[in-house]
């Protein structure tokens, strides 16, 4: 958390704020007051097998939770929107007018988000604002208040503006002759999606697009995700798979073969970056001028690092 450096943050607080792991099955083991669900997606493949699975695994978890607590579900993601008729205990929050508690009214530019909040078509709280930037932050957002209207914690507008976020979303390093560089962690095909369409927000700049592809197993699973989300992408550049330990087959596909399906199906430009040396030279090749840009690096991957290495090495 930028507020704090660090991921843990202590106080003298009776509540617990916990962001629980999908990805090896251990926030089912958890019995919370409260449980928050922002979404399903096709995730996790290696440890689950099958999307199937996974959902029956959430749809179990979320049912036996709301029977001694309260669940909060996203009721604009269509599986979620299909389990607020089995219990009291969920409360839907989204942008739909039939969630129990919506945002509306939504303001987005590239450093605030401002919204509504609203309870059953009433207004509770105006004009709230943010410095998270993006629809998904302020459905995050929306979340948490939900959170704490059910606990009868008063909102704190300030406080909210105060809240930084965390690292490595939308994490603006700095500049090198007008270019402005952005990390990102993002590296499953909806994550890249809410990317892209954060960096759309920046007005008047041209936008390069960095993806480091995170497994495998992933970008298989997900080849069609990653075609749609990436095609018609101007000044796209994707690196070598990041690999995170498993052994690439041939009968796989890996980021060569991304690159070239993107541009002999969609007739575009998008580069190939085989190592971090080819990272490197397009960064110096972007930052030669004074002309206004965002380079945006994104990727579970070294990227992060390697991206930050060559900021770090570059700033005055």
């Amino acid at each position: 958390m930028k507020n704090f450096g660090q991921n843990i943050h202590l106080t003298d607080s009776n509540y617990v704020v916990v962001e629980a792991d999908e990805s090896d099955g251990t926030i089912f083991k958890l019995k919370p007051s409260y449980l928050i669900y922002l979404n399903v997606d096709k995730e996790h493949l290696d440890y689950y097998k099958s999307f199937s699975t996974l959902k029956k695994k959430i749809k179990n978890f979320i049912l036996k939770t709301a029977e001694k607590s309260k669940v909060i579900i996203n009721n604009d993601d269509e599986f979620l929107n299909s389990l607020k008729s089995y219990s009291p205990n969920i409360i839907t929050f989204g942008k739909k007018n039939k969630s129990i508690y919506s945002f509306r009214n939504i303001k987005l530019t590239h450093n605030r988000s401002i919204f509504d909040l609203y309870k059953n078509n009433k207004i509770i709280q105006k004009e709230i604002s943010s410095p998270l930037v993006g629809e998904h932050n302020i459905q995050n957002l929306t979340s948490a208040l939900v959170v704490m209207k059910d606990l009868d914690i008063k909102i704190n507008i300030k406080n909210i503006m105060a809240f930084k976020g965390t690292l490595r979303r939308l994490n603006i390093l700095g500049s090198i002759n007008k270019s402005i560089f952005i990390d990102d962690y993002a590296h499953h095909p909806t994550e890249i999606q809410k990317l892209i369409d954060v960096s759309n927000l920046y007005k008047n700049n041209q936008i390069y697009l960095i993806i480091e592809p995170h497994r495998y197993s992933r970008l298989n699973d997900l080849y069609k995700e990653y075609l749609q989300t990436l095609k018609n992408i101007n000044n796209l550049n994707i690196l070598r798979t990041y690999s995170a330990g498993e052994v690439f087959t041939k009968k796989m596909k890996n980021s060569k073969n991304l690159v070239n399906d993107l541009n002999v199906l969609y007739s575009q430009q998008t580069g190939y970056l085989d190592t971090y040396a080819d990272l490197f030279n397009l960064l110096d090749n972007l930052t030669s001028n004074n002309k206004k840009k965002i380079i945006i690096a994104a990727g579970a991957g070294s990227i992060s690092n390697q991206f930050r290495l060559y900021y770090d090495s570059k700033k005055k």
